[in-house]
């Protein structure tokens, strides 16, 4: 089974701008409708991927909801299944 077999889509977001010399850019990935527990698995393995990637290629990552405050926000977001 592969790490991401629920992944719905991702793709760039708005959340793209530049202060000084850095780079800052939105993304986001969904995940299709899956149990709890499978959810909070993906969640885990989808952050430990990114993190090794961003090592990897020496850049850095944040999972953090918004950076600066003024700057359009990121979410983390959970829709139960119904």
């Amino acid at each position: 089974m592969g790490a991401f077999q629920k992944l719905k889509y991702s793709h760039s977001e708005v959340g793209n701008f530049s202060i000084e010399n850095l780079e800052y850019e939105q993304n986001e990935i969904e995940f299709m409708p899956v149990d709890v527990e499978d959810a909070a698995d993906q969640l885990v393995i989808a952050k430990w991927i990114m993190r090794s990637l961003a090592q990897k290629y020496g850049v850095n990552i944040t999972l953090l909801p918004r950076l600066p405050p003024e700057k359009p926000e990121a979410a983390c977001i959970f829709i139960p299944n119904s």
